[in-house]
């Protein structure tokens, strides 16, 4: 056993602290022994004869410590403190895979405390006294979290940021298809949690986290179609929704003429529609906006070139036309 000292008394009233394995040099033919743990003796014995090597015995015990979830899964990577009431001090020691942490050179007829901490939050905390070797059993108050994201009016809510925040734990996961984040094992209580999705943060508070949680979300879907003068759609029109912290959804029309922004959060927004010189611009709100239509000033030509609106120079019959000739200038301004 390595811990602890060895305090010898010589007849003189002197005294001399030795570690374990240590030498001294005799000030008498006689001394008394003790193995000091925090300045308690906890064994000692009186030495008559001054033989090369002092051995000492005092009474030892091992602690086992087996921790586990609350599902009964080995806890890994879990810290234990041992704290002695002896000794007034700490121990420490990592589970390893099993779950299991070992103390050993214990002085036995004391008391103890074990506390266990996983990712930076008391788990759990039991006083024991120590007579004799013996195994302690941990459930600890800790689980397996998800964060289930859907939409207010049904629907999941897919690639979107959770990041959950606490003094000494910050983690940042993705909802999959799903619409799930997974968390990992986390001690149970209450984490500041931000979810975010396009760099747009659209929750942000507080919840209580240890298993799964679902979080309903203010966020729809918004279907915009882009349509020429003629009503016919437009595609690779660019669609920007701006909001009021510069923060902005961007898309691009199909052949047909639709694109679809999905989980965009509830609010008002500026929608800029542009095409070559051609564009426009309107306020929306969603979610009462769920569906917009847009015309251009233009005329998408077959072969898909698209002729923009501009105003004709003239309108009045020259001396020479007939309202024919009228018509084809228009038509070819």
């Amino acid at each position: 056993v390595y811990d602890g000292q060895i305090r010898i008394t010589w007849p003189n009233g002197e005294q001399t602290y030795v570690p374990p394995g240590g030498s001294v040099t005799p000030l008498a033919l006689s001394l008394q022994a003790e193995v000091v743990f925090g300045g308690v003796a906890v064994a000692g014995y009186n030495v008559c004869s001054l033989p090369p090597v002092i051995s000492l015995q005092a009474e030892f015990s091992t602690l086992r410590v087996h921790v586990f979830d609350l599902e009964g899964n080995p806890l890994p990577n879990a810290s234990v403190l041992l704290y002695s009431y002896l000794t007034y001090s700490y121990k420490h020691v990592l589970t390893g895979t099993d779950g299991t942490a070992v103390f050993k050179g214990l002085p036995k007829g004391y008391n103890y405390m074990v506390i266990i901490y996983f990712r930076g939050a008391e788990v759990f905390r039991q006083h024991i006294r120590l007579d004799r070797s013996r195994v302690v059993t941990a459930y600890c108050s800790v689980k397996r979290s998800t964060v289930v994201l859907e939409r207010m009016k049904g629907g999941k809510v897919v690639n979107a940021t959770v990041k959950v925040y606490s003094q000494a734990l910050n983690i940042t996961s993705k909802s999959d298809e799903n619409g799930i984040a997974e968390l990992g094992l986390l001690p149970l209580g209450r984490y500041r949690v931000e979810i975010s999705r396009n760099n747009m943060v659209i929750y942000k508070g507080e919840l209580t986290l240890g298993g799964d949680v679902r979080v309903k979300l203010p966020v729809s879907t918004l279907k915009i179609a882009v349509k020429d003068l003629l009503g016919n759609g437009v595609g690779g029109v660019t669609l920007v929704l701006y909001t009021g912290n510069n923060t902005e959804f961007k898309v691009k029309t199909g052949d047909e003429g639709y694109a679809v922004l999905r989980d965009v959060p509830y609010g008002s927004y500026e929608l800029t529609v542009s095409l070559g010189t051609a564009s426009e611009q309107l306020e929306i709100n969603i979610p009462e906006d769920s569906f917009v239509s847009v015309k251009l000033g233009l005329v998408v030509l077959p072969g898909g070139l698209a002729i923009t609106y501009m105003a004709v120079s003239y309108t009045h019959l020259r001396a020479h036309e007939t309202s024919l000739h009228l018509v084809c200038r228009l038509l070819l301004e």
